[in-house]
């Protein structure tokens, strides 16, 4: 036992820079008693022998050898608290206490026997024996803080939340630490949904803690938004004397949409340039790009900081983007595997007046990338140059100068990937797998090159190395990684193909194809396939034919296509629900689109967009 002591002693002291002396002593006396009891081999195997019976469901049994464990050895917390755990289950309060004072004993009485007491007597409901005991140990100055925070912590999961705060202001009061156990009470308010009185212990820790503005409005702004609890949250803000307490009023009138007020909160507390630059980034991610460019140009007028300005003359220019690009698709659930990046179009759908912001955004970007050498304009400009001009060239050459440029690892990749689409699109599969081979050799980390080196062999219609390429991938990913789903789409269309390969050729071609910006020439294609035996194939033709077609602006053609796919696959699920959202969405047809969306919910109970046209029909109702 004697060589732990050294360790004991120093880990003491890296630990009496954050507790008292007493608490200390009592960790050292403990930690070597303990490395001593636990060196009774035959202890160990009936406590190993115990937690399989607990483990086998045999709790009986268990709890009869935790018994005897402790009885042989009564001061070792590893033996103590699975025993008091199943006392505790069992409601033998008796036999707890017993155990509980054998504990105390072999320990001579030390703080942890006296909280293990607090816990007895709170389950016991001996109110004439917890309380006097919990006031004596938080009112005892030589206990160390985690302690403290340990008897709150029990205190409040007993129940007697009203006497811990009482106790705590005492507690706060005699030791002038103002702020202390706040943020933990403000969260297990919230939890209780006392969310008043979880704010302002929360603006009492932020307070003493500014620099923990943002985690303090992180969880303020996940309370539940009805509109009681918003206005109890408001008015402790609005009164609040903490000044950035204001800064939060403003998060949470951003989250209900108070645009304005969040701005004239933001001005009228003197918030930082750094602070607007992200309200105004804020307010380009929800589309309110009028009010963003306000901000924006407040910032612009208002402060010299070099580093601010660039950024914020960036963002005038990616709002200008944003401004002519249509967002996405005008059908919220329908499409043909959104966003997988085998399938979906590169190319951004313009708006017929987007003229004049394009021609912003693109000097915007250009005098960013020159002037300032800013790669990121380099990388935005590259982006309007292929998905919005189709300039191949043009865009190359960018791509390449952010790669290059490029001062972080997420630009570098993305600009990467640029390089790469760009191939693709020009139809060069043999360089987009060269130059994606060379990236992976340099980044063989980069999750994004080795599903694009997969994307690469689909669209040259390599079935078996496709196959193999995605396993590979799939098998060192967690299940929750965002790019498992697009990679079991791949692989489940592949199954539909595996014994119709020269069929799959030609549906790469197509998806190739939409890479390229030759839609009719993948229509064509589509057509070919449209007789295929195998249903699963020819449904999921038709629905893609389907979905091109709308992209075209041929509603007709698009409802035609949908009403050929009879058979029983999960396309014929998705194509009643894109005939619900033309009659909702595109014809204004209300009426007939709530009926489609009802008849589905009765044809498809089990369906996974079951909830989504629920929540739609709902949106309908109201």
């Amino acid at each position: 036992m004697n060589k732990f002591i050294p360790l004991i002693l120093t880990f003491s002291l890296i630990v009496c820079q954050n507790q008292n002396n007493q608490d200390v002593l009592q960790l050292i006396q403990h930690k070597a008693k303990s490395l001593h009891q636990n060196k009774n081999p035959e202890l160990e195997n009936k406590f190993l022998q115990a937690k399989t019976l607990e483990r086998s469901g045999l709790y009986e049994e268990a709890l009869l050898l935790f018994k005897e464990i402790n009885r042989a050895n009564p001061g070792n917390a590893k033996y103590f608290l699975p025993l008091k755990k199943h006392l505790k289950q069992t409601e033998s309060w008796d036999s707890l206490l017993v155990y509980t004072q054998s504990y105390s004993q072999a320990r001579n009485n030390d703080l942890q026997s006296k909280i293990e007491f607090l816990d007895v007597y709170i389950l016991m409901e001996e109110e004439d024996k917890w309380k006097p005991l919990a006031i004596a140990l938080v009112l005892d100055l030589s206990i160390g803080e985690n302690s403290i925070k340990n008897i709150f912590q029990r205190l409040v999961n007993s129940g007697k939340l009203d006497f811990a705060y009482d106790l705590l202001i005492q507690y706060r009061k005699k030791t002038g630490k103002k702020d202390f156990y706040s943020i933990e009470l403000g969260s297990y308010l919230g939890m209780r949904m006392a969310y008043e009185k979880s704010v302002r212990e929360y603006l009492l820790f932020l307070e003493h803690h500014p620099e923990q503005l943002q985690t303090i409005s992180d969880r303020i702004m996940v309370f539940p938004d009805d509109p009681q609890i918003n206005a109890t949250i408001k008015a402790v803000l609005k009164n609040s004397s903490i000044n950035s307490s204001q800064f939060i009023l403003a998060d949470l009138q951003f989250k209900l949409k108070e645009f304005d007020l969040a701005f004239e909160t933001l001005i009228e507390n003197d918030a930082t340039p750094s602070m607007l630059l992200y309200f105004g980034k804020d307010l380009s991610s929800v589309r309110e790009y009028v009010r963003a460019n306000k901000v924006f140009t407040h910032i612009i007028n208002s402060t010299k900081n070099e580093k601010i300005l660039t950024e914020t003359i960036f963002e005038i220019a990616k709002v200008f983007e944003s401004k002519l690009v249509i967002s996405g698709s005008e059908l919220p659930l329908t499409g043909f595997y959104p966003n997988n990046p085998f399938f979906s179009s590169p190319y951004l759908p313009v708006k017929d007046n987007s003229g004049t912001s394009l021609q912003q955004a693109m000097e915007i970007y250009d005098s960013l990338r020159v002037t300032n050498k800013n790669a990121q304009a380099a990388y935005r400009l590259a982006e309007v140059q292929f998905r919005v001009l189709g300039d191949l060239d043009g865009a190359l050459y960018l791509y390449q100068e952010a790669l290059i440029h490029g001062n972080s690892k997420s630009l570098q990749i993305d600009a990467g990937l640029g390089l790469i689409n760009i191939l693709i699109a020009k139809g060069d599969l043999e360089s987009a797998e060269k130059k994606c081979a060379e990236l992976i050799e340099k980044t063989p980390d980069v999750l994004e090159y080795k599903i694009k080196s997969a994307q690469i062999l689909f669209y040259k219609g390599q079935f078996d190395e496709t196959d193999i390429k995605l396993r590979e991938i799939i098998k060192k990913l967690p299940m929750d990684n965002i790019a498992v789903n697009d990679i079991l789409d791949v692989m489940a269309i592949l199954i539909g193909f595996r014994h119709n390969q020269e069929e799959f050729v030609e549906f790469a071609k197509v998806q190739l194809n939409i890479q390229q910006n030759k839609r009719t020439e993948a229509l064509e294609k589509l057509e070919s396939i449209f007789d295929s035996n195998e249903i699963y194939i020819a449904d999921m033709c038709r629905f893609q034919h389907a979905w091109l077609t709308f992209l075209q602006g041929d509603v007709e053609l698009t409802k035609l296509q949908l009403r050929k796919i009879e058979n029983e696959t999960i396309f014929k699920e998705l194509a009643h629900i894109f005939q619900a959202e033309i009659l909702d969405f595109i014809d204004k047809d209300i009426s007939n689109a709530i009926d489609s969306y009802l008849y589905f919910l009765e044809l498809y109970p089990q369906s996974i967009y079951y909830d989504d046209v629920r929540l739609r029909l709902r949106e309908l109702a109201s």
